[in-house]
């Protein structure tokens, strides 16, 4: 929903999305992100991987998971 939400609304041809959790590594975080980030993976959304909180205002993904 937040990918179609950023490119029908906001006008981004190719959100990044982006997973918050405590690490930018795919094997940090707690379980539910951890398998949250493999559902992400295996999908067809334009997935870029796991930001940090401090990185959220810097990094530019359009699109984050929480």
């Amino acid at each position: 929903m937040g990918v179609v939400f950023a490119q029908e609304i906001l006008g981004v041809r190719n959100p990044d999305v982006r997973l918050l959790s405590i690490g930018e590594e795919p094997e940090k975080g707690n379980q539910l992100t951890l398998e949250a980030h493999e559902l992400l993976a295996a999908s067809d959304l334009p997935f870029a991987g796991n930001t940090e909180g401090r990185d959220l205002l810097v990094r530019g993904a359009q699109v984050v998971v929480t």
